[in-house]
């Protein structure tokens, strides 16, 4: 699945593009985050100032109780303070690290406007990763098979502080570039 960012204020607004296995789930909380989502894997993108660092997440739930795990920090620059605390990804060559440094630019401007993001799952070896501007972020990773004959369901979800976009006249909008498409290496 890819989406352009049209329009988005990373003062106030965060966004995530996953998948989850319960495609009925019907949730007040983010929707990746929630334990009716059952099983989830997200690349959360925060607004400034977040309390959560952005990253690629996993969630195992079971409908009631559940475990969210940061499986790789993606330093986006949305804090001065983050400098400091920057996670380098564990054998990431030289591509991958310059994706971070460009989505890290991007995002210390006001907007985004006009990335794409994609995810691609592999369903035959089980594993997932995420491309800014069609360049890996972080490492490829291991998912476990979804319950229900290994099935998972494309997810985007957004959200923030719609005061502060509304100030700035910048309110968030998204493009669905690509939902499915067998992906060959």
């Amino acid at each position: 699945m890819s989406i352009k960012v049209l329009k988005h204020c990373r003062e106030s607004q965060g966004f995530s593009i996953g998948i989850l296995t319960n495609s009925k789930v019907c949730t007040d909380e983010w929707v990746l985050d929630s334990a009716a989502a059952h099983t989830t894997y997200q690349l959360y993108v925060g607004c400034k100032d977040d309390r959560n660092p952005s990253g690629i997440y996993g969630l195992s739930g079971d409908g009631c109780s559940k475990t969210l795990d940061c499986i790789q920090q993606i330093d986006l620059g949305l804090d001065e303070d983050e400098a400091d605390t920057v996670n380098p990804v564990d054998n990431a060559d030289t591509t991958d690290i310059d994706a971070e440094q460009k989505l890290k630019q991007e995002t210390q401007t006001e907007t985004l406007h006009e990335a794409s993001i994609t995810m691609h799952v592999d369903c035959d070896r089980w594993e997932m990763r995420f491309f800014y501007n069609e360049v890996q972020l972080g490492n490829s990773f291991k998912i476990k098979p979804g319950p229900m004959n290994g099935a998972y369901y494309a997810t985007f979800a957004y959200g923030g502080n719609a005061f502060i976009a509304s100030e700035k006249k910048v309110p968030a909008q998204y493009q669905l570039l690509l939902h499915t498409q067998e992906y060959r290496q």
